[in-house]
């Protein structure tokens, strides 16, 4: 039975703690991606989560301090001004792009501040892996009890389609490794049960991520894997010799099984989903008319090749490139490679190993699909903005916590922030 007491006292808490309500609208706003199958329902979440911090100003404490913070805001502001000459923009679609813009910018401050408090594991990221532990289980019942046409996973909530669903479970399960990490650190204050559930959360995930069949999925899981594990025990100097000479065998690996007729009926079943058709109709398309400065954030993308309509350009950076040219690709690159640096230097601190595993598994993603950056809460978030938050907030914490030696999982507790 509800305690009506216990209610009203959670509810004047929230109200004397503003940071505390944002980090719980950010957990409810991931949750409703995986299990609501209302899209106004996250959104709306997001929105209260940007009135919460436009009438928080400490909220933006981290990121008007950290140089990725302005690096954030400069791509935002680039892509919202590529509006100005895109072609026949329609005003609705141009105000929902800069409420989109204005509703992101707002989560990166809010998830950067719990960060920089030393609050994103405990009260995000243990919430986040145990959903998507439930909403894999879910998942795989449903793909088991009626399978789909396709015989391929769908996720429940947002995530109907099997590419968006391998990226989800991938960042599920990230979080979810994540946390078993940390539960082995010593003073974690993991308990047998949460550890198990954190167990059955990775299991499902990882398994969710296989029946999707997405390859781009499978590799995904693999190198953000790969960088969680690995980083818990390098130098950050061995760390970036090893991933240089990990994913050079990895594509060679990847080469000789697209190669080899035999393999690549495993690995490609489908072929190349007219990919490469796609990508050279793009890249033509803005090159021939807006190389520089791209053809604006509300371009349709829609690209015709092979006789066919494809819905997008099936990749990130060539969207980007297709929507902000030159320039928008240049910034995108250098927050991307900012962000990457800012973590390598932290690698001993948890958060900063996980973020930078998610970094990872989206870097894989994208060359072979998305298509917008400013979008919705969903999977981009998880595997771009979360990292660049992530950063953003270590950057402002004490530099003596970024230099210390790792010693388990109290490393990435409740940090002061620089000055306090």
């Amino acid at each position: 039975m509800i305690d009506s007491k216990q209610v009203v006292r959670t509810l004047a808490a929230l109200h004397r703690d503003p940071e505390r309500l944002a980090d719980l609208l950010i957990v409810v706003g991931f949750a409703a991606v995986l299990f609501s199958p209302l899209g106004a329902l996250p959104r709306l979440v997001t929105y209260l989560l940007a009135v919460l911090a436009l009438c928080r100003a400490a909220l933006w404490r981290a990121p008007s301090r950290a140089p990725l913070g302005w690096a954030a805001g400069l791509l935002l502001g680039y892509l919202l001004l590529s509006l100005l000459w895109a072609e026949a923009v329609e005003p609705t679609s141009a105000t929902r792009l800069c409420v989109r813009a204005l509703v992101l910018a707002c989560f990166v401050a809010a998830f950067a501040d719990c960060v920089r408090r030393g609050q994103a594991r405990r009260r995000i990221g243990r919430w986040f892996a145990l959903c998507g532990g439930a909403a894999a289980v879910f998942a795989i019942a449903a793909f088991w009890a009626r399978p789909p046409e396709m015989g391929r996973l769908l996720g429940p909530g947002q995530l109907g389609n099997e590419l968006v669903a391998a990226q989800a479970f991938t960042a599920c399960f990230l979080f979810a490794l994540d946390g078993l990490q940390r539960s082995g650190a010593g003073r974690s204050g993991h308990g047998p049960v949460l550890v198990g559930l954190l167990v059955a959360s990775a299991a499902a995930s990882a398994a969710a991520v296989a029946l999707a069949g997405a390859r781009t999925g499978w590799l995904a899981l693999l190198v953000g894997a790969g960088v969680l594990l690995v980083a818990r025990v390098e130098t950050p100097r061995r760390f970036l010799r090893f991933g240089v000479l990990s994913l050079a065998v990895l594509a060679a690996l990847v080469a000789a099984l697209v190669w080899n007729d035999g393999t690549r009926e495993w690995l490609l079943p489908r072929g190349w989903s007219f990919r490469p058709a796609i990508w050279r109709a793009v890249f033509a398309d803005t090159v021939a008319n807006a190389p520089w400065f791209g053809r604006g954030l509300s371009v349709d993308a829609k690209v015709a090749a092979a006789d066919f309509t494809f819905l997008h350009p099936h990749s990130l950076y060539l969207s980007i490139f297709h929507q902000a040219g030159v320039v928008g690709l240049a910034l995108f690159g250098s927050l991307l490679a900012g962000t990457a640096a800012s973590l390598l230097r932290r690698l001993r601190l948890p958060d900063a190993r996980l973020a930078l595993a998610l970094l990872a598994a989206g870097a894989v993603v994208w060359l072979l699909d998305g298509h917008q950056l400013v979008h919705k809460i969903g999977v981009v978030w998880w595997l771009f903005w979360v990292p660049v938050a992530t950063a953003i907030g270590l950057s402002g914490q004490s530099n003596a916590d970024v230099s210390a030696p790792a010693r388990g999982d109290h490393a990435a507790g409740p940090v002061p922030a620089a000055g306090t």
